[in-house]
């Protein structure tokens, strides 16, 4: 017969080969994390390792590379090529005097700028001997028409009025504003070929009134400008 004191043993044994249960590895994990020593915590911040290199090294890569996109960006949009250049396009005579309103203008501006050789270019009649006296007086004082010259190179804003106008003749206003004041004239005008030019100019009459336009004069404002009109289609060859 088998003693009680052996079956208590082997029920014990039993016991011990037995898988732990779920709350029991669970409490096992718990006392494990809690034997783990915590790292003490730093005191000074010249301890604390962050940012480390490698953050340090990523900034700067990121850096470098903004700096050289921009650098490439900048250079792109500054670049000009060797037959470019910045200077404004030098537009011809028949461009600048191709309506009254603006050959009286461009007049007005050369001639208050003492570029009397260009003011000749758009005068006739009494402009144009105004135009040549105002440069032999000139070339009398040639020291202080240089200061003017100089002056008055970037200082000169007009604007132009038009008034009348019929197929070959027109009034237009100018207004200069200048060191020194502002000058207010009354330009006419003719046509002469294909452009117009300025016959007589003298100061501003408040009281001026325009003459009503004729049938040629409305058609000839009606019809659109010539640079508007279509090509005229070529002939089949």
């Amino acid at each position: 017969m088998v003693s009680e004191s052996q079956t208590d043993a082997s029920l014990d044994d039993d016991e011990d080969d037995a898988p732990d249960s779920e709350d029991e590895r669970r409490r096992r994990r718990a006392l494990a994390r809690k034997k783990k020593a915590k790292p003490p915590a730093p005191t000074d911040e010249r301890v604390i390792d962050a940012p480390d290199k490698l953050t340090l090294s990523m900034l700067g890569v990121m850096a470098i590379v903004t700096l050289t996109l921009w650098g490439f960006a900048r250079a792109a949009c500054n670049y000009h090529p060797p037959r470019e250049t910045r200077r404004p396009r030098v537009m011809k005579l028949e461009e600048l005097a191709r309506e009254p309103k603006d050959a009286a203008l461009e007049m007005q501006q050369r001639f208050v700028q003492f570029d009397f050789d260009g003011a000749a270019q758009l005068a006739a009649g009494d402009a144009a001997a105004e135009v040549a006296k105002a440069k032999a007086a000139c070339a009398q004082k040639t020291a202080e028409c240089a200061t003017k010259r100089k002056q008055f190179e970037k200082n000169v804003d007009s604007s132009a009025a038009l008034l009348e106008r019929s197929a070959n003749t027109a009034v237009v206003r100018v207004t200069t504003v200048k060191p020194g004041g502002k000058e207010v004239a009354l330009a006419r005008l003719e046509r002469q070929g294909p452009i117009w030019k300025v016959v007589s100019r003298g100061p501003d009459d408040p009281n001026f009134k325009a003459a009503p336009p004729d049938v040629s004069t409305m058609q000839l404002l009606a019809a659109p400008p010539a640079s508007s009109l279509p090509p005229r289609p070529k002939d089949d060859e």
